[in-house]
């Protein structure tokens, strides 16, 4: 008999899954936060999350597009704090990595946000464009 998912019976599983879905941190640093190993992460991702995903009902409801939206939104405020602190007290370092996240936070935002639909449609719209067509 295998082995149990030890995120599956992990007493935090909810919380685990949540931040796999929106991986705004790294597998290894959700792992070391619960005190799990890297591997076990991305296999339960690879194989029970994504089970879970596409049988939940629950799941799909809070990790929707307008919640997901609403939770970038709120990271974005947060980064635009941390930014203005880093900058006020001339830390560079922190200046530059809050930048990024900030920047990586706003690309998650554009590939689920409004303007997703409109790039998918612009791409089909070149697609069918014939080649050297210049309409």
């Amino acid at each position: 008999m295998g082995r149990l998912c030890t995120i599956c019976t992990h007493p935090k599983r909810e919380q685990i899954d949540t931040a796999l879905l929106l991986h705004a941190e790294s597998y290894r640093r959700i792992a070391t936060q619960y005190r799990l190993t890297e591997a076990s992460m991305r296999r339960h991702a690879e194989i029970h999350l994504r089970l879970s995903w596409e049988q939940s009902k629950e799941l799909h409801a809070m990790l929707s597009a307008e919640n997901l939206l609403d939770k970038l939104g709120q990271w974005h405020e947060r980064m635009e704090q941390q930014y203005a602190h880093a900058d006020e007290a001339g830390n560079i370092a922190g200046t530059v990595a809050t930048a990024r996240t900030g920047i990586q936070a706003i690309e998650s935002y554009a590939k689920i946000g409004p303007l997703s639909d409109i790039e998918q449609r612009l791409a089909a719209l070149e697609a069918d464009k014939p080649n050297g067509d210049d309409e």
